[in-house]
């Protein structure tokens, strides 16, 4: 794709590439060739897709323990995603502060997490909704919205393809109990 001056492609390919890489060799890993994608993109003008990378990084912090320095990434990714337009990359940081909070035990307000569940249930894209309401019903839970949290779970079982795929099961297997 470089060689063919495909930039936005070969910046997916280093997403994809950190993803597969973590899954392999770890999150230590993955969070080196996120970073590396991350620059790629930038130094080839592709913004959009090295956000979207980017906005993976925080996973791979956190699988690391480094939750601290990941949460701060979230709030300025997410902002930034928003700001922008990047409805996939906002969908991936918010969720994961959402959950970075609610694991910390914060009681947060329920609007974030209501505005979560409504863009990813907008999207139609079966990672983004159980990425966003996954979140967003570990974030209810935590909030003492056990009824919404429930009905958001259910909402996300009715999503053809998302479980097949969702990484984060074991977390939303912890919220449903």
């Amino acid at each position: 794709s470089i060689e063919r001056g495909k930039s936005r492609d070969a910046g997916v390919i280093y997403g994809e590439f950190a993803l597969a890489s973590e899954q392999y060799e770890g999150p230590q890993s993955g969070l080196a060739l996120c970073r590396e994608g991350v620059e790629f993109c930038e130094r080839r003008g592709v913004s959009e897709v090295g956000l979207a990378i980017a906005s993976f990084a925080p996973l791979y912090l956190t699988d690391l323990g480094r939750c601290e320095e990941a949460l701060v990434e979230t709030a300025s990714l997410a902002e930034r995603a928003e700001a922008t337009g990047n409805i996939p990359a906002h969908i991936t940081a918010r969720s994961l502060e959402l959950r970075l909070l609610a694991h910390r035990g914060e009681k947060p307000q329920s609007t974030a997490a209501e505005r979560l569940a409504e863009l990813a249930s907008s999207t139609g894209v079966p990672w983004e909704i159980g990425f966003g309401l996954g979140a967003a019903a570990q974030h209810l839970l935590a909030a003492g919205r056990l009824e919404r949290a429930e009905s958001l779970l259910h909402e996300l079982a009715q999503v053809e393809g998302v479980l097949a795929s969702y990484s984060l099961l074991p977390e939303l297997v912890r919220c449903a109990v």
